[in-house]
């Protein structure tokens, strides 16, 4: 069986399976990041679908393979981003409230709190927490993906952790209150 650096190698080289293997490998954890931006489903895996396309045609321009997965996550972000500001633009019908509002199971709507929290966070500090817990990317990844020191990325980490406590805890911290 390949490594990852095996498969991302011959996925630059123009192997299909290859960056379908790699895709397929990391499908999860991208559905994650792009449903922690835009809070739908069928949305989220619209950004995923558009992301992957992507991504595979720009794969030969991937210099640094070790950072495959920061490279991929960054992608999805962005292409969430884009989608966001597009919808921005429309006018909305209420179908969102009505998702929410909706009956759900438990779980879900701690999730939901969860997302509301990090929706009240800067856009730098939604970005680290993102990129950490939904990216599972390390310290280390962030700081190089956004050009920033290691400590740096750390300090806004655990502030922007701190923050989402006081949000969920329905606290006052740092100007933050739960809405």
């Amino acid at each position: 069986m390949m490594n990852d650096q095996q498969l991302i190698q011959q996925a630059k080289s123009g192997c299909n399976n290859s960056f379908a293997t790699l895709i397929k490998n990391r499908g999860e954890k991208l559905y994650k990041v792009a449903y922690c931006y835009v809070k739908d489903e069928a949305l989220a895996l619209e950004v995923v679908s558009e992301a992957t396309y992507k991504s595979y045609i720009s794969i030969g321009k991937l210099e640094h393979t070790e950072y495959f997965d920061t490279w991929l996550v960054r992608i999805v972000m962005n292409e969430a981003l884009d989608v966001i500001r597009k919808r921005k633009r429309l006018v909305f019908t209420g179908e969102v409230w009505e998702e929410v509002t909706t009956p759900q199971k438990s779980g879900v709507e701690d999730r939901l709190d969860l997302y509301e929290a990090i929706d009240q966070l800067k856009e730098d500090e939604k970005e680290i927490l993102t990129l950490k817990y939904f990216g599972d990317l390390t310290f280390e990844h962030i700081a190089r993906q956004l050009g920033k020191p290691e400590n740096t990325i750390k300090t806004k980490h655990y502030r922007a952790l701190d923050k989402v406590k006081a949000i969920l805890e329905g606290g006052r911290q740092n100007g933050i209150t739960r809405v």
